[in-house]
């Protein structure tokens, strides 16, 4: 498995760019959480993309927080790609604009006012639903046949050393603890690559995260 990120945006974002995974197609990619506020940082993502010769096929969201959608209408109109998000994510994606007056900060684009759910994911993705930072957040597991192992990406879920807040609308600290469960039932190997920061390990955090 091949993947490329990029930080962006005000809150240090992580957009991810996938390729080569199991069941994957050659030339295939999938663009996780592009969360590009800035000119440069749509150029940078697009040409990665251009240069290493790849097809983006989806744009998966692991939750609807302005800061993981800011690219969305970028790549719908570079690329043709809806954004895929869980429908209890509805109100917050319908409502970027007053995500953004919260933070301040003004949309470079329009937002796109439209997503696709769950039920477009490709199908050598799996999801887990994983509530809590939001209603709607979820994770996304892939397979790397080269290393034999799962890798996660986990939104604003799990971090290394920490868990998203749950202090902003649709957040619910018991609904994270019980998503933070499920996840520490995966294989220690898991790599886990989340929406900031960087990345670690289910077993790296069973043994050092303060939540568990």
């Amino acid at each position: 498995m091949v993947i490329q990120r990029f930080f962006v945006n005000p809150f240090q974002e992580a957009c991810y760019v996938v390729s080569q995974a199991q069941g994957m197609k050659a030339g295939e990619c999938l663009i996780i959480d592009c969360g590009a506020y800035y000119l440069e940082e749509e150029a940078a993502i697009s040409k990665y993309i251009e240069t290493s010769g790849l097809r983006p096929i989806a744009h998966l969201l692991t939750h609807a927080h302005l800061d993981h959608l800011f690219g969305a209408r970028f790549v719908f109109e570079t690329w043709g790609l809806r954004p895929i998000v869980d429908d209890a994510d509805e109100s917050l994606f319908s409502n970027v604009e007053q995500q953004a007056q919260m933070f301040g900060l003004p949309l470079m684009r329009e937002s796109l006012g439209e997503h696709l759910t769950l039920a477009a994911i490709p199908p050598f993705v799996k999801v887990i639903h994983t509530p809590g930072h939001t209603q709607g957040s979820v994770c996304y597991q892939l397979s790397d046949a080269e290393e034999g192992a799962e890798v996660l990406f986990s939104g604003d879920t799990l971090f290394q050393s920490g868990v998203g807040r749950t202090d902003l609308p649709g957040g619910n600290y018991g609904q994270l603890m019980q998503s933070l469960g499920r996840l520490m039932t995966l294989h220690p190997r898991t790599k886990v690559l989340p929406g900031h920061g960087g990345q670690t390990t289910i077993g790296q955090e069973k043994d050092e995260n303060p939540f568990f």
